[in-house]
């Protein structure tokens, strides 16, 4: 297995504000102001992994019971990144986090 970890300590001052605007149109708000706004920039980041699963680009780990699938975990400012072991899923899984879509 693959796990991949990213630290987002302080991610809040280096968050894009054009990347920020573009989901906040995305997702429909309107309040730039939001206290929510680092949640709403892990979000974007959520849906561009949701993305590459479904384009198969890297395909996470089953645990436990039969169909329970796992991808990644977000918690505080840190995000993990799960899949079975194979180059080309340790090379997308760095790509989208460093630039995701």
């Amino acid at each position: 297995m693959m796990l991949f970890k990213v630290d987002f300590e302080k991610a809040f001052d280096s968050v894009s504000w054009k990347y920020l605007d573009y989901v906040l149109d995305k997702l429909g708000f309107g309040d730039p102001l939001s206290p929510f706004l680092f949640i709403i920039v892990m979000e974007g980041l959520h849906m561009a992994l949701n993305d590459g699963l479904a384009a198969n680009m890297f395909h996470g780990v089953k645990i436990g019971s039969p169909g329970m699938h796992l991808s990644h975990l977000f918690y505080a400012y840190d995000v993990i990144i799960l899949s079975e072991w194979n180059l080309n899923d340790a090379d997308v899984a760095n790509a989208e986090v460093l630039q995701p879509s």
